[in-house]
């Protein structure tokens, strides 16, 4: 007689599959009394300064302003909560999420919105582990998503990034649906919701918007979101009510084709910086030119970046950026790809892959690239091993060690803790009360330009190593299913 699943596992896999419920609540919890007492902080390079939840006051403080006549992008017109970085989300995010969360007072707010970005966390695992029948499967998959120092920053900075996580989930979950019955067309709302998430918060799927049409189901959804998406985003640019400190037309049209215009020379101390000029730092259009910008240079020297541009920009000296841009190049033609392929079924399943490559295209590709940022990239990670659970196509022994190997990295601190310097006095209340202005002090300071390559190499690796694997994958995927068409 057959043995039960469940005895025929290793001593291990029992062991967790007992307890890794438990072992993630109590991970949870360790990074809860973090946020109150710190513990965690000198493990991750971006909590150096002590403002914790300095990106997240910046949002209620958007739909302050715009109740008060003031544009969404001064962010230190008013005086909500302790501190707060420069507001860069799309104009929307500060009433969608800051005008319910401005009714807290501040500290209770953030207290709000970790709650809710852990729900979210939640949620996409739960959606990651639909029709998973292994029950150690489904838990490892809250670990992923809950359990990593990428997570625990996101939650200490109070970052909206957690909606990209959310829109990242939300995607992935129609394209696996897709992989497995291609259906006909109509409104899917979970695909617009996805969609939505991102262009409304951070465009990161804006790399994805090809492929996505390439799947046929979807493209009465992609055309209804980004008709959403276009008219939000002009009431926000053209009523003077969502855009009080507007610049004016003729001053936007010179801003896109003198990009050069919209920066001043300002007097920083003994420093002089290139900052935005106020017209145009205040006026809703800025949430576009600034990502124009960012994605256009690459900066080496700010240790809390953890891209692969940075990165090789350290080590190599001067490159040049256009060489960073070349993943997006190579995710177009992925997407291209997928149009030549005939069998739909074939089709969305190479989909899936190509849209986790977008995801890494988007990191090998952008500068300014955080720790948290990386939990888009472990969302899509927590997919790709559900789709392997289910007996997926497309997976090899020799990529599938990669993937596993490279997912592990992301789950072990940086070289931080160990190459910091506890004389500069980092991570305590007396650096949380300097100026804002002391943080671009330290950083333009450099102090840890010995050790960025050795800070980085934990990030870097990893991204590299399921570059290589999904480009490998893809490619088998996309010959596969052309060669199969033109047989057919």
């Amino acid at each position: 007689m057959a043995m039960p699943e469940t005895a025929r596992r290793p001593a291990l896999s029992k062991f967790l599959d007992k307890w890794l419920y438990a072992m993630t609540g109590a991970y949870v919890l360790l990074m809860l009394l973090s946020l109150r007492y710190r513990f965690l902080d000198p493990f991750i390079a971006t909590t150096w300064h002590g403002k914790i939840g300095l990106d997240f006051f910046a949002v209620p403080r958007g739909f302050i302003n715009l109740l008060h006549g003031k544009s969404i992008y001064d962010t230190w017109a008013f005086a909500w909560g302790p501190y707060a970085s420069w507001y860069p989300y799309h104009p929307a995010a500060a009433v969608l999420a800051g005008s319910w969360l401005s009714l807290f007072s501040p500290w209770a707010a953030y207290g709000v919105f970790v709650a809710v970005s852990l729900a979210i966390l939640i949620y996409c695992a739960r959606l990651a582990g639909r029709g998973l029948e292994d029950s150690l499967s489904r838990k490892a998959l809250y670990f992923l998503f809950l359990c990593s120092p990428c997570a625990y920053l996101m939650l200490w900075n109070g970052q909206l990034h957690v909606l990209t996580v959310l829109s990242v989930s939300l995607i992935a979950a129609e394209l696996f649906d897709a992989a497995k019955n291609p259906g006909v067309a109509g409104l899917r709302v979970r695909l617009l919701a996805g969609v939505l998430c991102s262009l409304l918060s951070r465009p990161l799927i804006l790399p994805a918007l090809p492929l996505l049409f390439a799947v046929k189901k979807f493209r009465a959804t992609m055309l209804w979101s980004l008709g959403i998406y276009a008219v939000v985003s002009l009431l926000f640019l053209a009523v003077p009510a969502l855009n009080p400190a507007g610049a004016g037309f003729d001053a936007l049209v010179d801003a896109v084709v003198h990009p050069g215009h919209i920066f001043q020379r300002a007097l920083d101390g003994n420093i002089i910086r290139l900052t935005y000029k106020t017209a145009f730092l205040h006026d809703n259009a800025i949430h576009w030119l600034n990502m124009r910008n960012l994605s256009a240079v690459v900066r080496a020297d700010v240790f809390e970046f953890m891209s692969p541009s940075s990165f090789f920009a350290d080590i190599c000296g001067g490159v040049n950026p256009v060489l960073f841009k070349l993943p997006l190049l190579l995710l177009g033609v992925f997407s291209l790809g997928l149009f030549f392929i005939k069998d739909q079924f074939a089709r969305n399943r190479a989909a899936v892959y190509v849209f986790a490559f977008s995801v890494l295209a988007f990191y090998m590709a952008y500068d300014s690239v955080y720790e948290y940022h990386f939990t888009t990239l472990l969302a899509v990670a927590a997919f790709l091993f559900a789709a392997y659970q289910r007996g997926a196509q497309g997976f090899r022994n020799g990529t599938v060690r990669v993937i596993c190997a490279a997912c592990a990295l992301f789950y072990v601190p940086t070289s931080y803790y160990w190459v910091r310097n506890p004389d500069f006095g980092y991570h305590g209340a007396r650096t949380a009360a300097w100026p804002l202005k002391s943080i671009l002090t330290v950083l333009d300071a450099q102090p840890y330009a010995w050790a960025l390559w050795m800070i980085r190499l934990l990030r870097v690796v990893p991204v590299l190593a399921l570059f290589a694997a999904m480009s490998y994958i893809i490619i088998v995927e996309l010959r596969k299913g052309i060669s199969d068409g033109r047989e057919n």
